[in-house]
């Protein structure tokens, strides 16, 4: 069996709305200091780290910043995690490591042109057919985020623009085979407030509009709440 967990890492200390010069109350006396202070903790810590089977797997960094936001995993030797690195002011860039039944390594992902992005869903549906999208980093009217992985590298796929002025976002993603993955996804006008939803297959050459049936009067459902091409084909992970 396997699985694995994603998190992060924060540090905590005095809220920034504490009142100068509040008292203390008994309970942070020095009683109530030494029964919680770092060896108390440490002890804590090293209790919880004992009763539990999950292990730390991935390093912390001191210099970059590291954010996981999905995972998928096929077997107890392949497994994905998705999300972004940040060093720098040049803004995040995708980052994608994999599992191989011992270890988790960085593994390239597909360039986005020098322009800052995330990747914030991942799914897998073989060792050698993978998918991650995200997003853009740098609030333009660009397309979404889509990668493939073949085995060997991920590689960019074409995905269709929004209307100028609106930005996109990944709703969810999903594998089944190298002819069978769904996405979701949608476009969003922050000067009007619209919002426009899609459901997309994979077809094993291209990506389709899937539309829907419309929605029971005065209901709503995303994706599908907007008119959309009943076949609208684009990108393939194969094309130069």
């Amino acid at each position: 069996m396997c699985a694995v967990a994603l998190g992060t890492l924060a540090t905590l200390g005095t809220p920034a709305n504490a009142a100068a010069g509040t008292a203390p109350s008994a309970s942070s006396g020095p009683a109530a200091r030494a029964s919680s202070g770092p060896a108390a903790r440490a002890s804590s810590d090293g209790a919880a780290r004992a009763d539990t089977p999950w292990k730390l797997r991935t390093p912390l960094s001191e210099t970059a910043s590291r954010e996981f936001w999905d995972v998928a995993a096929t077997g107890v030797k392949d497994a994905w995690s998705a999300g972004r690195t940040t060093d720098g002011p040049d803004g995040p860039a995708p980052l994608i490591r994999h599992w191989n039944g011992s270890t988790w390594a960085d593994v390239p992902a597909a360039a986005t042109d020098v322009k800052p992005a995330q990747l914030e869903k991942v799914a897998a549906a073989a060792p050698d057919d993978a998918w991650a999208a995200g997003s853009l980093a740098d609030n333009t009217s660009a397309p979404i985020v889509l990668q493939h992985w073949d085995g060997k590298k991920w590689t960019k796929v074409g995905h269709a623009a929004p209307a100028e002025g609106s930005l996109s976002f990944v709703g969810d993603l999903a594998a089944f085979g190298t002819k069978s993955a769904w996405l979701t996804s949608f476009d969003w006008d922050p000067n009007g407030g619209t919002q426009v939803s899609r459901l997309e297959r994979w077809t094993g050459s291209g990506w389709e509009t899937v539309s829907l049936p419309a929605a029971p009067a005065a209901a709503r459902y995303s994706p599908g709440t907007s008119p959309a091409p009943a076949r609208t084909t684009y990108g393939s992970p194969r094309a130069p």
